[in-house]
């Protein structure tokens, strides 16, 4: 089999395809109890850190969730930043906004205009598509990250490679073992 790659697709519409058979798997999900039942789950490849981004010449301190309160907020639709994050978004009525379509491409031209107080991303992420689209420097992730989590590739149920799970998973540990996902990492 082959892989096709697929990309600028909105984050909640790949769990879709994934349900319905239309993808085989998601590089780069963070594990929760849904996704441990409707998927099968490889192990972790590596840490993600999720910061607040904010316009260059507007940081804040942002040294405990209480910091946030009263800011708005702005994220792709179908995403989540741990269950104390989100505990705190409900309880102190943050003002949020759940982005469908190219997120990156939408969030921080928002975001430079002022819509919201701060995005959640991850810098390795998103500090390679601002290089990408040439605009370093406008925005900078705050220092302390909102969520840290472990990162997994997900394989559909539906999927004709479930049935290759096994050797998925002794492949990723081989590429751990042998260098070649911190070079990869490293590279990106």
């Amino acid at each position: 089999m082959r892989a096709n790659w697929v990309k600028d697709v909105p984050w909640a519409r790949l769990w879709t395809m994934m349900d319905d058979g239309e993808l085989d798997l998601i590089v780069g999900g963070a594990s929760s109890a849904e996704r441990r039942e409707k998927y099968l789950q490889l192990e972790p490849f590596m840490t993600s850190s999720y910061h607040p981004y904010v316009p260059w010449g507007k940081q804040f301190k942002f040294e405990k969730l209480e910091d946030l309160r009263g800011k708005s907020v702005a994220r792709g639709l179908g995403s989540k930043y741990g269950d104390e994050y989100e505990t705190f978004l409900k309880e102190s009525n943050a003002p949020v906004q759940d982005i469908g379509g190219g997120v990156k491409e939408n969030l921080f031209p928002m975001l430079a205009a002022g819509r919201m107080d701060y995005i959640v991303q991850d810098p390795m992420d998103a500090n390679y598509w601002l290089k990408q689209n040439k605009l370093e420097g406008l925005f900078v992730p705050l220092p302390r990250p909102i969520w840290t989590s472990e990162v997994f590739i997900f394989l559909s149920k539906k999927s004709p490679w479930a049935k290759d799970a096994a050797l998925l998973r002794k492949t990723l540990q081989d590429m751990k073992k042998d260098g070649f996902l911190v070079n990869a990492l490293t590279r990106y």
